[in-house]
C-alpha cells in the first residue's frame, strides 16, 4: 500500500504568507530608507556646493573692492625722472613736476574745498585744458592735531569731513591703510553725486593731519587730458616722504 503523501494544513500555508508579505514589507522599508537618505545627502551636498560659490562670489567681490579702493591710479605712465623735490611747509618731502605749481591757497572750487580750519595748498597743471578745471589739481589740506590720536581712521571718523553734515557731497567708500615710502598712512576711496570718485591720502606730519586729494574718475572733458592730471597726482602722492 502506497503511504499517502501529506497535505499541507490551513494553518501553516497562512503562516509561510504571512512570511512572505513580512520579507515584501521588510524590503519595501529598506527600500524606501535608502532613497529618502540618498536624496537628503543629495540635497546637502548642492546646498554646500551654492553656499561655497556664494563665499567664492564673496570672496572675489571683496578682493575686487580691496584691489579698487588701493589703487592710486596708473602711476607707471608717468615720467617722474625730471620733477624736483621740495620740502613742504607741513614737515615732508614732494616732488612735482617742473612745470607745474605748488601754491598756498584756499581751494574755492570743487569738492575738496571743506568749512573746516584748515589750510591748504594745491598742486596745479600750467595749462589747465579741462571745462571743470579743479579736477586737474592736486590738494592738499592740513588739518592741526591738538589732542593725541588713537588711530587716522578714529580721526576721519571724527572730523565730520565725510556726510551729509559737510560741505563737500563726497562720502568715504573704504579706508584701508596704506604706507608711501616712510609714511604710514590710511588711503580713503570717496564716492560724490553723479558717479564721481575721489582718493584722499591721510597721515600725520608733525602737529597736523594732512590729507592729499585729487579726483580719481568723474564725467570731465577732455577725457584723455583728465586721466594724465590724475596719474600725475598718483605719482606726486607716492612721492610724499622720500
Amino acid at each position: 500500500m502506497d503511504t499517502p503523501t501529506p497535505q499541507p494544513t490551513p494553518q501553516g500555508s497562512s503562516r509561510k504568507l504571512m512570511w512572505v508579505i513580512l520579507v515584501i514589507i521588510l524590503i519595501i522599508a529598506v527600500g524606501a530608507g535608502a532613497y529618502f537618505w540618498w536624496q537628503k545627502e543629495k540635497t546637502k551636498s548642492n546646498t554646500n556646493a551654492a553656499a561655497n560659490a556664494g563665499t567664492t562670489g564673496t570672496q572675489n567681490v571683496n578682493t575686487s573692492v580691496n584691489a579698487s579702493s588701493n589703487t592710486l591710479s596708473n602711476t607707471n605712465s608717468v615720467d617722474t625722472s625730471a620733477w624736483t623735490t621740495q620740502e613742504d611747509k607741513y614737515g615732508f618731502t614732494i616732488a612735482i613736476p617742473k612745470n607745474w605749481t605748488l601754491q598756498r591757497k584756499r581751494v574755492t572750487q570743487g569738492q575738496y574745498k571743506d568749512n573746516l580750519p584748515t589750510d591748504q595748498e594745491v598742486i596745479s597743471p600750467p595749462n589747465n585744458t579741462l571745462d571743470f578745471p579743479a579736477a586737474a589739481d592736486c590738494t592738499i589740506s592740513a588739518y592741526p592735531v591738538t589732542h593725541p590720536v588713537a588711530s587716522i581712521v578714529d580721526w576721519i571718523n571724527a572730523s565730520n569731513i565725510y556726510g551729509t553734515s559737510g560741505s563737500e557731497d563726497l562720502n568715504v567708500s573704504t579706508m584701508v591703510p596704506q604706507a608711501i615710502n616712510t609714511r604710514d598712512g590710511v588711503l580713503a576711496t570717496e564716492q560724490g553725486p553723479n558717479m564721481t570718485q575721489g582718493r584722499s591720502y591721510f597721515f600725520q606730519s608733525n602737529s597736523n593731519m594732512i590729507r592729499f586729494s585729487y579726483y580719481y574718475d568723474l564725467d570731465v572733458s577732455p577725457r584723455g587730458d583728465f586721466l594724465a592730471y590724475r596719474d600725475t597726482c598718483a605719482a606726486v602722492l607716492q612721492s610724499i616722504g622720500k
